[in-house]
């Protein structure tokens, strides 16, 4: 997602459902940089067995 500063922020967030979880935001000069980070972020999960849920993926434009 764009931040006020003109960077691009990967925002992840992951923990037990109905507790407080661990945020994590890493920041990148321009958007296909942030999405170069999503999609190798999503290649490591996959590999070790996490999929992406359908409603999600409408979330993201991979296509570029």
């Amino acid at each position: 997602m764009p931040n006020l500063f003109g960077e691009w922020t990967l925002y992840r967030e992951w923990g037990r459902i109905g507790q407080g979880g661990q945020v994590r935001m890493d920041w990148f000069e321009d958007e296909n940089q942030a999405v170069a980070a999503l999609v190798t972020l999503e290649a490591s999960k996959r590999q070790r067995g996490y999929w992406v849920e359908p409603q999600q993926l409408a979330m993201f434009d991979l296509t570029g």
